[in-house]
This record gives C-alpha cells, sequence and structure tokens, in this order.
C-alpha cells in the first residue's frame, strides 16, 4: 500500500512477474478490498493520506487478520523499529528500498504463507494435524489435547514465525467471552508447551514474548 503512484510502480517493478500485485493509494480502499479477497502480503508505507500505515496495521491485528505485512518507511531508527513490529508488523525495510533485498524478504514472507487446506489432514514437520477428528500427532504418535489446546495449536502451527497478540489468541480460541484472561491463556500455553515438546524437541520452539503475546519459531 503506497500513496506515491510512481513508488507503487517501482515496488511493482522489483517484484517483477514472480507476485501478484495490487495496489491502494490509502487504508480506507483497502480495508474495502478485503470483502472481495485478502493478500498474503501486505507492503505497507508508514505515512498513507487517510490514517498511518502503523495505525492500520492495528487495527488489522485487533480483528484477528492474519496477514503478513511487511513496513516500508523512510525511519530508520530503533524507535520506529520498535513501533512497527509492536503493532504487529512481520518485517521493515527502509527507504530507499533495493530490489533485490526486498523480493528476497518477499519471499521470505511468502514462504510463511500457509496453503489453503486440500483435505483435513496436513504435516508440519514432525506434526500431523487431523482437522476432521480434531487430533494431532508427534511422529505419528497420538498427543491427547483438550479442545482449547487442540485449537490454539492449530492457531501457532499455521502461522509459524509471526508473532501472536495476546488478543488475537484468546478472541480466536476463546471467542467473546469476556471472563477468560490472560492467566487462563498463559496455562494453557505451558501445557500445551510440554505437551508438544515446543522447546526445540521437535524442530519448533514456543517463545514468550513480554506484554505482547506468544511466537511459534522454527529452528535452523
Amino acid at each position: 500500500m503506497e500513496d506515491d503512484a510512481d513508488q507503487l510502480d517501482y515496488l511493482r517493478l522489483c517484484l517483477g512477474a514472480d507476485y501478484l500485485c495490487s495496489g491502494y493509494r490509502d487504508a480506507s480502499a483497502f480495508i474495502r478490498s478485503l470483502a472481495q479477497s485478502v493478500p498474503d502480503v501486505l507492503l505497507l508505507d508508514w505515512n498513507l493520506p487517510d490514517i498511518s500505515g502503523i495505525e492500520l496495521l492495528r487495527q488489522l491485528r485487533r480483528q484477528g487478520h492474519q496477514i503478513l505485512a511487511m513496513v516500508i518507511t523512510a525511519r530508520n531508527d530503533e524507535t520506529s523499529l520498535v513501533s512497527a513490529f509492536e503493532a504487529g508488523a512481520n518485517d521493515f525495510i527502509g527507504k530507499p528500498v533495493r530490489p533485490g533485498e526486498l523480493k528476497a524478504r518477499v519471499q521470505a514472507l511468502a514462504r510463511r504463507v500457509v496453503p489453503p487446506a486440500t483435505s483435513d489432514h496436513y504435516r508440519v514437520g514432525a506434526y500431523r494435524v487431523d482437522l476432521q477428528a480434531r487430533s494431532l500427532f508427534i511422529n505419528d504418535e497420538a498427543v491427547r489435547l483438550t479442545n482449547r489446546e487442540f485449537d490454539l495449536a492449530v492457531l501457532l502451527l499455521q502461522r509459524i514465525g509471526e508473532l501472536l497478540h495476546r488478543d488475537v489468541l484468546l478472541r480466536s480460541v476463546w471467542g467473546l467471552d469476556e471472563s477468560i484472561g490472560t492467566r487462563t491463556l498463559d496455562t494453557h500455553v505451558s501445557r500445551l508447551r510440554k505437551k508438544l515438546g515446543l522447546n526445540g524437541d521437535f524442530g519448533f520452539q514456543l517463545r514468550s514474548v513480554y506484554q505482547l503475546g506468544y511466537r511459534l519459531e522454527k529452528q535452523s
């Protein structure tokens, strides 16, 4: 999303024919477009005509949108970087944008996108998920999970590498039940970490991000 037409054309040129790109000049136009389609990766300029790109990103995260977002801006200071990630950015690149770097970063984000499930079964490393039976296996050995633990596990495995804010996790797993607090979430995360060996035993580590949420990371 970029309000400068020349910059928008430049970003399209940088990405070449490898990606289907749609351009929006302001936040309102982009929000309206979500009713028809949701992009896999969002390139977001900091300064937009109606609201800031950072405020738009905060709104998207509060609404539970899973879009992978890269903030593009001339601001390269640490404070701006921290603000972008706290708002829910997955990556950050400064202007002037270098074509090779942009393409590499977009490719890295695109690899995180979980393709739409073509069946009720899929694998993520040692983990196998059966959505219809609501079952999860490690190396084909069944793990006993509660319904909430299963929902939480599926959400984390579908969004590897992404910082999932507490409110997004609570809303996605527990819905609009306002009686559910962060202690309940932390308890479920702790149990899930032990049951699934999310301390690196099977190639993934579930990390707590202080005061923000959780991120499931693939170990190199």
